[in-house]
């Protein structure tokens, strides 16, 4: 259960790519294997947005939720409710 199809260098590349252009994140201490989590604050005028990473730690859709769209991740059905994809065995 769980893991990543890619390797952890590739996963903390794709992170990097990301998130370079944000402010730091609060804590950057990384989880197993190395892997950074992302968390952070941006303002804007006096607008203040959480960043907040999460697909990171969410089950693929693949082989859980119906396809509906050419990948598993991409819905492009006009009726599409959200009631389809929220299926047992999927975490957040």
């Amino acid at each position: 259960d769980g893991g990543y199809a890619a390797p952890v260098k590739y996963v903390k590349m794709v992170e990097r790519a990301q998130t370079s252009h944000l402010p730091d994140p609060y804590d950057p201490t990384p989880i197993e294997r190395g892997i950074g989590v992302y968390y952070t604050a941006l303002t804007v005028g006096r607008v203040s947005f959480a960043i907040i990473e999460d697909r990171k730690f969410k089950s693929g859709p693949q082989g859980l939720v119906p396809q509906q769209g050419p990948r598993p991740d991409h819905i492009i059905n006009p009726d599409y409710d959200p009631k389809s994809v929220d299926v047992p065995g999927a975490e957040l």
